[in-house]
């Protein structure tokens, strides 16, 4: 995945994102390294660098990991959509049980045997 940041063509020119695949911690060096087309390894470098040498740059990698998206892996992605698409069929098989389950209620609501039992129900709470 290292030439992936190294190739231009495949980095996340645009919007700045954590990196879900080349990580270590909370992908934000990664998700740099990647928009800017740079081995994730030297962007750690630099951040470990400017820690030791200048300035709390743990403060702005907290930040960082708060302000920025995680970037979902296209694998991740997929299980994602999978998972949608198998809700989306027991939420519809839940709705055509519910709405058969609703005409049977319909169907007794209106039918003579109901308001015969509720002639018979009415007559024994006199």
């Amino acid at each position: 995945m290292e030439g992936d940041a190294l190739n231009p063509s495949s980095s996340g020119q645009g919007k700045l994102y954590r990196s879900a695949e080349n990580g270590l911690l909370f992908g934000v060096c990664a998700g740099i390294a990647q928009h800017f087309a740079v081995a994730p390894n030297l962007v750690r470098f630099t951040a470990v660098l400017l820690q030791l040498l200048f300035f709390p740059t743990w403060i702005l990698y907290l930040l960082l990991v708060f302000l920025l998206p995680r970037q979902e892996s296209p694998q991740r992605e997929g299980e994602v959509r999978e998972e949608f698409r198998n809700r989306l069929r027991q939420l519809e098989a839940e709705e055509s049980r519910l709405l058969r389950r609703l005409t049977e209620i319909e169907a007794f609501v209106t039918s003579e045997r109901f308001e015969m039992e509720m002639k018979v129900g009415g007559l024994r709470g006199k």
